[in-house]
């Protein structure tokens, strides 16, 4: 199949995976699994086509996303059960839009 397609990408110059980002899972030697994000090009040199992917590793950027949301949750649950004004600034100490004003 990788044959196929990989003559599919000469022929064209297109294809489905080429020079796409593709979110997969990986496995470590030691069997556990991690997010991925694969690229593969084609590379511009006479004589046998060759190809190379690019991998980068997910794994920070997941546990992020993971905490990101934890935050926002944690934030939001403040915001729903506050009886007064809370004001959120950012990190840059901006003013964010989370302001809201609860009636007693």
């Amino acid at each position: 199949m990788h044959r196929v397609g990989f003559a599919q990408d000469l022929a064209t110059g297109e294809g489905p995976i080429l020079c796409q980002r593709m979110k997969l899972t990986a496995m470590r030697s030691d069997g556990t699994d991690f997010p991925v994000e694969l690229t593969v090009t084609s590379v511009d040199l006479p004589g046998t086509p060759l190809f190379t992917g690019y991998l980068r590793d997910l794994t920070q950027e997941a546990k992020a996303r993971v905490e990101l949301a934890d935050s926002e949750h944690r934030l939001q649950a403040i915001l729903d059960n506050s009886p007064a004004l809370v004001h959120v600034k950012d990190l840059d100490w901006r003013a964010a839009e989370r302001a809201r004003r609860l009636t007693l």
